[in-house]
């Protein structure tokens, strides 16, 4: 056995492997998204309002398409197969059906006080990575004074809150006598998906990275949304593009993925 050209050989295999290696993103690949064709559709049929201070509200849930059995969810973890709940104070709802595949689709569902406190809210958009977003509650029945509070934080007696970054908050509102009712507000940060794409399409739907050679392809639209949470956290942790790959993000636009993620991931 020639020992100098064995020794050539296995040089060149491991260059070849570590070439292999370091020139794809193989390695902490993003999952498949499922592929939604006939996604559920989720409609609410009927609410029941409910008297101050006591939870007697009910919000029933009608869904047509997707694959059965469904599980419907509200946005406090309450799960059942029925599309019924029951027990529910004031407030507004977001209820999520996903059917057996892992599609889903969402609704609000508003309950009023009948003999108390009631609130409707505007807001202010801010851009990404500023806080100047706004939002204004305004009450109307029971008795005065009012209490705002945001986000179980910051609380005041005009309903006005300024300063606000991108990001959903929850509202909650209470009269002199202890009627509550709450509403969840999203700030948006008004990223666009355009801007999204193309950040993802000239660094990491390239070649051999989620071009189509590698899953799931990320040069189509509908699977970098499915696969939104995970691409923020991937570029969050700057795993994503892979730094072998000689390209890297900017903290803006991994920002700027993170505020389109948080605004709901819209196309």
């Amino acid at each position: 056995m020639n020992y100098s050209t064995t020794k050539q050989q296995l040089s060149a295999v491991g260059l070849f492997l570590t070439l292999t290696f370091f020139s794809s993103c193989t390695y902490d690949t993003i999952p498949e998204p499922n592929v939604c064709i006939d996604s559920p559709v989720i409609v609410v049929e009927e609410t029941t309002d409910t008297q101050c201070g006591t939870n007697m509200c009910s919000i029933i849930l009608s869904v047509s398409g997707g694959i059965e059995p469904y599980t419907f969810a509200l946005q406090d973890g309450t799960t059942n197969n029925t599309g019924i709940f029951e027990s529910l104070s004031a407030g507004t709802y977001t209820v999520v059906v996903i059917d057996d595949k892992g599609c889903s689709s969402e609704v609000s569902a508003d309950i009023q006080n009948i003999d108390g406190v009631n609130i409707s809210i505007t807001t202010e958009n801010t851009e990404c990575g500023s806080n100047e977003g706004q939002i204004a509650v305004t009450a109307t029945g029971g008795v005065e004074p009012y209490s705002f509070a945001l986000s179980n934080s910051a609380t005041n007696d005009n309903g006005s809150f300024t300063g606000l970054s991108s990001g959903e908050y929850t509202v909650v509102v209470n009269d002199a006598e202890g009627c509550e009712i709450s509403q969840n507000v999203l700030i948006e940060s008004g990223v666009v998906f355009a801007q999204v794409r193309t950040i993802i399409t000239t660094n990491c739907a390239v070649s051999k990275c989620h071009d189509g050679s590698i899953s799931p392809d990320l040069r189509i639209v509908h699977t970098v949304q499915d696969c939104a949470s995970r691409i923020q956290s991937r570029t969050g942790g700057r795993s994503m593009p892979p730094r072998s790959s000689g390209r890297s993000l900017s903290d803006t636009e991994i920002q700027e993925i993170a505020c389109w993620v948080e605004d709901g991931a819209n196309l």
